[in-house]
């Protein structure tokens, strides 16, 4: 069993279970359910660690560890048998920057990005660093961005690649090209890690928005998709050496199905693409078959699918260990000896395990949620109904384990973000908050949905408010109708466009909710697409937004008249998403139309989760906002 320790430089973050053990693989948890729930803050503060990574020889881990309202990035030392060294822990400071991400550079040097806000022409943008130090958190070098003319990076400062025979060098995204005033461009450097020194090595006078780079490190694919308004066109770039010329592999439409989604390089065939396609992708969605494929950029054929073995015998053996979970694997060594995964489900806390792939062990590095190691969470199991067109939508549901048989539920109907995006079967910390206070939950996964074949996406293109809001009805007419939800007792809530979902179900469809919560939400249709215009990345939105005629039926600032039920609006003073002014109009219109709103301003809140202290203000008005408008009868 691999356990993290403290050591006495890092004695403040007390790596908590980083920090604590689990007692085996099947652990049952017992806790009496009749117990108070925990406290919120137990749910909703950051994961104690994330994003583990081993380091190139296997010797190390780093990961984020979240403590005391902060996070730092800590490096911890593994013996030969698998476990963690005593007092060999590292911490780097990163101040008051949001870590974003790390990863190794070779076995001395560890690069990770760090990103703040910063205040350009009157508009927030995100400032991220790419910097690097040695494996005890010292000789620090920052990497910044270079900005165009108008002082605004459009691109995000990062990783390209490792270059294996030159440990002290990778390669990396820094800047754009001079002229890409409204786009970013990138180029390639190759950068010394040691000593901070950079060299432009592939400039960008193809369009291109993506590269990608061979196992040798050598830049020999590059990636144009639709950036402007006028095409949809997307075109794929090859050269066979970095003394050739570039030629055209692929150019097709942005939504053609064959077009080919580039994953990475083989690493060991030179010539080999490891790809997959749309086509390719669906028939993954429904049946067994890998969606990884071989493509051979000589012929430009498919060669058949790709496997990796290290993954199949890590997915073999945390299988073994933790039957029923959901595994992800993370990071592994060099060698593919050790590797590290994420295991879950939704009635156990994430925890980050190592396999060794030689010896056949697993052990747990460390739990992100320890505070909710004994209480039991509520199984989160999925179900399909029709909507009123007869697409099949499928769905989690999740119900409180105090619920009473044959006692209908109040129920908060939770809608993912995106819409272009999915929830997943597992632990959901926010399922969870809401189902150990007594409420139903309801996930549809409603079309525009990924991850559940082309069609379903391609359904909810140009479907805000219209066909995708019904998907979202027609699941709560459907567990009412199984008799499980008091209909008297629904509420509708997301962020980001779950949170656009949750405002125009109020005005689209009044009977069903008696409240809605919007968090970030897109509530101005006309700004989103007036912004996207001005940021010049339209193109493809253009096909799968709403056109700008419906803005008058679909926008929920629109149809402010038509929202009669609570809502509750809250919005970071710093999302460079979704700005504030969204919520802020919205609430202004309702308070004029005397409807009762509120909105709370989080002061530092982004659009995402980087800040325990307001994900806790944030669901503790969840909480009680619901405790108030779902009890069996109203709060006045």
């Amino acid at each position: 069993m691999v356990q993290l320790v403290k050591s006495a430089e890092a004695h403040r973050l007390v790596l908590l279970a980083c920090l604590l053990g689990l007692a085996s693989p099947t652990t049952v948890l017992g806790a009496d359910v009749a117990e108070p729930p925990p406290p919120i803050e137990a749910f909703v503060t950051l994961p104690l660690v994330r994003d583990v990574k081993l380091s190139p020889d296997g010797n190390r881990y780093a990961a984020i560890v979240t403590s005391g309202g902060r996070s730092d990035l800590v490096i911890q030392s593994i013996t030969a048998t698998g476990s963690s060294v005593r007092s060999d822990s590292v911490r780097i400071d990163v101040s008051d920057r949001f870590l974003v991400d790390h990863e190794w550079a070779s076995n001395e040097r560890l690069l990770f990005r760090t990103r703040a806000l910063e205040s350009v022409l009157g508009r927030s943008v995100q400032h991220i660093v790419l910097s690097s130090v040695n494996r005890w958190g010292g000789d620090r070098i920052d990497f910044h961005q270079n900005h165009n003319e108008l002082g605004i990076t459009r691109l995000t400062t990062s990783l390209l690649s490792r270059i294996k025979h030159e440990p002290d060098h990778v390669l990396a995204v820094l800047d754009n090209e001079p002229a890409a005033t409204n786009w970013g461009l990138p180029r390639v450097h190759r950068i010394n890690v040691v000593t901070g020194e950079r060299q432009l090595i592939q400039r960008n006078r193809l369009g291109i928005t993506q590269w990608l780079a061979d196992a040798r490190g050598d830049v020999r694919l590059g990636i144009r998709v639709p950036t402007g308004s006028k095409s949809l066109d997307t075109r794929i770039y090859y050269r066979p050496a970095i003394d050739r010329d570039w030629v055209i592999l692929q150019d097709v439409g942005y939504f053609d199905r064959k077009r080919l989604l580039p994953v990475r390089f083989h690493p060991n065939l030179r010539n080999v693409l490891l790809v997959t396609t749309g086509e390719l992708i669906d028939e993954a969605v429904t049946s067994d078959k890998p969606f990884l494929f071989a493509f051979d950029l000589a012929e430009k054929v498919l060669l058949g699918p790709y496997e990796d073995m290290v993954y199949a015998k890590a997915m073999e053996l945390f299988g073994r260990a933790y039957p029923g979970h959901r595994i992800e694997v993370i990071s592994s060594d060099d060698s593919g000896r050790r590797v590290v995964a994420r295991i879950s489900s939704s009635t156990a806390t994430p925890a980050y395990v190592l396999g060794d792939l030689e010896q056949g062990s697993v052990g747990v590095l460390a739990h992100t949620y320890s505070a909710l190691a004994d209480w039991p969470l509520a199984p989160m199991r999925r179900i399909d109904y029709s909507a009123r067109d007869g697409l099949n939508i499928p769905a989690f549901l999740t119900l409180p384990l105090m619920s009473t048989p044959g006692e209908p539920l109040p129920l908060v109907v939770l809608v993912h973000g995106g819409p272009w995006a999915r929830d997943y079967p597992g632990f959901d910390n926010i399922v969870q908050l809401l189902a150990s206070r007594g409420y139903a939950v309801l996930q549809p996964q409603y079309r525009g949905s990924t991850g559940f074949g082309t069609a379903h996406l391609e359904a909810g293109y140009r479907q805000w408010g219209l066909a995708i809001s019904d998907d979202i009805d027609d699941g709560v007419l459907a567990m009412i109708e199984r008799g499980q939800i008091d209909p008297r007792r629904v509420c509708i809530a997301g962020a980001s466009f779950g949170g656009y979902a949750a405002a125009i179900a109020l005005a689209k469809s009044p009977e069903l909710y008696r409240c809605g919560i919007s968090i970030n939400g897109v509530l101005d249709l006309k700004a989103l697409i007036n912004d996207a215009w001005s940021m010049n990345f339209f193109g493809i939105n253009r096909a799968v937004w709403n056109d700008s005629r419906d803005v008058s039926r679909t926008s929920p600032l629109a149809r402010a008249n038509d929202i009669r039920a609570p809502l509750l609006l809250i919005a970071g003073t710093d999302d460079t998403v979704v700005p504030i002014k969204h919520s802020r109009r919205l609430a202004r219109r309702l308070h004029r139309l005397g409807r009762p709103v509120e909105l709370l301003e989080l002061e530092g809140g982004e659009h995402w989760r980087s800040n325990s202290a307001v994900e806790l203000t944030k669901f503790s008005a969840v909480d009680a906002f619901l405790a108030k408008h779902l009890a069996a009868e109203p709060v006045e």
